[in-house]
């Protein structure tokens, strides 16, 4: 009897613990979004999004020096549209991100995208990440504004 419990036991256990292990070789990517924490961690914005599904990519691209947003260790988010500096102090709890002090300079935007994006960015309420891309949403989350990462000084599951 002392043995069937044993074996019992040891059965319980492997079908707990077998089932988290998983291969390196592992061939599906990973689509599920998660928050990670932002610190240090620098974006170029690519377009706009709505949750109909509607996309587009913001003018100019390609160029590394516009659409630009970067979290600071120090609770701060700086970045730049095409001529204007957009700056506030965030803090994130689970998928939403809180924008305090949000303000940008205000010279003449190169192109129409910028006053777009520095009201958007303004406005951002939730964020996730998937498949390595950021999504800042805003607008009750109808609309959403894309980024790539430019650098990252964090290592992101």
């Amino acid at each position: 009897m002392k043995k069937v419990i044993v074996d019992f036991g040891l059965m319980l256990l492997a079908m707990l613990f077998l089932p988290a292990c998983s291969s390196d070789n592992d061939s599906e990517p990973d689509y599920t979004p998660y928050t990670p924490d932002l610190t240090n961690t620098s974006w170029k914005f690519l377009g706009f999004g709505t949750k109909s599904g509607d996309f587009r990519s913001v003018e100019p691209q390609g160029d590394n020096t516009y659409y630009l947003l970067r979290f600071e260790g120090d609770g701060t988010i700086s970045g730049f549209a095409t001529s204007n500096h957009i700056y506030s102090y965030y803090q994130i709890h689970d998928d939403e991100i809180e924008l305090d002090g949000y303000y940008s300079t205000r010279i003449t935007e190169r192109y129409p995208d910028g006053y777009d994006f520095i009201f958007a960015v303004g406005q951002c309420s939730q964020y996730e990440v998937l498949n390595g891309q950021l999504k800042l949403y805003y607008e009750k989350k109808s609309k959403y504004l894309l980024f790539t990462p430019l650098e990252t000084t964090q290592e992101q599951p």
